[in-house]
């Protein structure tokens, strides 16, 4: 395994792990059938496992820029976690958690990097927190690097209900025995290890860092 992994590489390598893991259980092991018919296109009457993604809200008290449309990202969230509650009460399967796949928020009008501007950034960011605490359902958090792109990661954590990756947890099916390994990692480094935060981020550079892939191999090799 490399020392380190781009995003890129680490969701292409990854999701062919995971699809086989996934074919291979629903073989191997009763309790995961539901699982393996959902996988390969087979329609069930109950879900094997239910949660919730949301990803890019972009959410700023800003002015619309091409197909961004900053202000309608609160209502949409709002829209999103209303929607995702009605599906946790719709049946046994509930919704085990929801995750939110990074940039919540958006920098404002002002390019000039300031203390203003870091608070006005805190200012998106609990606003938009306050909508998606409202989803009746444990939250997760992937970084974007909207989110730290002023902020630090330690202003990220210190205003959300997010914790630093890597991390790991299991999400059991409602019916049978049996959980799904979801694990979190952080992208927002760059090739130097350097994270992301004050203004210094680049799309183009993203990594995740020997630590984690290291931390990945080791996590994967716990569990079944």
């Amino acid at each position: 395994m490399p020392d380190s992994l781009t995003r890129r590489h680490f969701i292409f390598r990854g999701g062919i792990v995971l699809a086989g893991a996934a074919l291979s259980g629903c073989i191997t092991r009763p309790e995961q059938t539901m699982a393996g018919r959902a996988v390969a296109g087979v329609a069930t009457d109950e879900p094997a496992l239910r949660f919730g993604l949301v990803t890019d809200i972009h959410y700023a008290d800003k002015n619309v820029a091409g197909t961004r449309v900053y202000r309608d990202s609160l209502a949409k969230m709002q829209t999103a976690v209303s929607t995702l509650n009605a599906a946790a009460r719709k049946d046994a399967a509930g919704l085990s958690f929801a995750v939110t796949l990074g940039d919540m928020i958006d920098t404002p009008d002002t390019p000039e990097m300031s203390p203003e501007n870091i608070a006005v950034e805190i200012g998106y960011l609990k606003t938009i927190e306050a909508a998606w605490a409202k989803i009746a359902a444990p939250r997760h958090y992937v970084l974007g690097n909207h989110c730290v792109y002023t902020l630090t990661k330690p202003e990220f954590f210190a205003n959300t209900g997010a914790r630093p990756a890597p991390y790991s947890f299991d999400a059991t099916y409602p019916h049978g025995d049996g959980a799904v390994h979801f694990v979190l990692l952080d992208a927002c480094f760059k090739a130097d290890g350097t994270p992301y935060g004050r203004r210094n981020a680049d799309w183009r550079d993203t990594h995740i860092p020997a630590a984690q892939v290291d931390w990945l191999a080791d996590d994967l090799a716990k569990t079944k």
